[in-house]
């Protein structure tokens, strides 16, 4: 069944509340995997978009990161598609390439101690960070001038 852009705007609305911080760890992954799916949708406007676009960067929960990386990048198709927000996302990206960074730092050093067995959340979600930056820059060169390239 294919959704129209009127249904998916109103499970949208009906569900970006689930991922506030507020709510128990279940409803925010339900909420950010219903959010990734309805960015998904090939009929919406710049401005439904920009719209789940400010959604998804409002709350941030470095315990939620991780979801929160995956609807960004699904909303973006992987890098290739910034329309709505392109300017924005430049700014968002160099701020969180700073706070993933030191966050990966952190865990690094406090693991440092233990055996190190698998990458901590922290690396992995830098990791996914820089691919997908890496994504934005090479998929959008034609749309970004010199400055913004360079803070990326």
């Amino acid at each position: 069944m294919v959704l129209t852009k009127i249904q998916v705007n109103a499970i949208w609305y009906a569900t970006k509340d689930l991922v506030d911080p507020g709510h128990p760890v279940e409803a925010r992954r339900a909420g950010y995997d219903l959010l990734a799916a309805c960015v998904k949708h090939p009929n919406s406007s710049d401005m439904d978009r920009r719209e789940y676009f400010n959604t998804l960067v409002e709350k941030v929960s470095p315990e939620d990161f991780h979801l929160q990386l995956a609807a960004l990048i699904e909303l973006c198709k992987h890098g290739k598609d910034l329309s709505g927000f392109r300017w924005e996302i430049i700014e968002l990206l160099c701020k969180w390439v700073k706070v993933v960074f030191e966050a990966a730092e952190k865990a690094r050093k406090s693991s440092k101690s233990s055996p190190k067995s698998q990458p901590s959340r922290e690396e992995m979600n830098f990791n996914e960070l820089i691919d997908f930056v890496i994504n934005v820059i090479k998929f959008n060169l034609n749309v970004f001038d010199d400055d913004a390239t360079a803070k990326l």
